[in-house]
């Protein structure tokens, strides 16, 4: 099996992502009820039980989406160069959804309010998108990257398997939130 993304594909979606999705949750207003929740304990781990858990949740839907996109890519005969390209773009996907999923830790990401999102996060994600197209479809950048012009059936696959993850993503809070199980999910619960 090909790596399904070359190194410098790799930073690539390090730089175009850091700077865009991963400063914009600065500029993010505090979620209601967040100066009533108890500040955290002195010796609370570092990584709480919730974080650890939602941390190999994420890691495993990355990687089955990515891998997803690669089995898609061999299965409609794309070529390696075109896979990587879709794997590229649907991380790049991955990371929007989940931009959106985490920027309430208490709430529902699927409100108006949670779709539209700051002025920040929209131009967030305008600016990824269009470092994306630039990375897909320009010549220079394909030449750097190693990228190919895609379908849109294949950005469409890359949308939607941002999508998927979004919605597991909110259906796995609501289900925590219900059963109970991690105390910082709970309303006014600390970490």
């Amino acid at each position: 099996l090909a790596l399904p993304m070359t190194p410098a594909q790799i930073l690539w979606i390090n730089m175009a992502l850091t700077v865009t999705l991963g400063l914009v949750l600065a500029f993010e207003p505090p979620e209601d009820g967040v100066m009533r929740r108890p500040p955290r304990r002195p010796d609370a781990a570092l990584m709480s039980p919730f974080m650890l858990w939602r941390l190999v949740l994420v890691s495993v839907l990355f990687t089955l989406a990515v891998f997803a996109a690669v089995a898609w890519g061999q299965w409609r005969g794309l070529g390696l160069e075109a896979t990587r390209t879709l794997v590229v773009n649907t991380f790049c996907a991955l990371e929007i959804g989940y931009l959106f999923s985490v920027r309430y830790l208490h709430g529902s990401s699927f409100t108006w309010r949670g779709l539209r999102g700051t002025p920040a996060v929209f131009y967030a994600v305008l600016g990824v998108l269009v470092l994306q197209l630039a990375y897909t479809y320009t010549p220079w950048m394909q030449a750097l990257f190693s990228s190919v012009a895609l379908a849109p059936a294949e950005l469409l696959l890359a949308a939607g398997l941002g999508a998927l993850v979004l919605v597991v993503l909110e259906i796995e809070k609501a289900l925590l939130q219900r059963l109970g199980w991690f105390e910082e999910l709970q309303p006014g619960g600390g970490a």
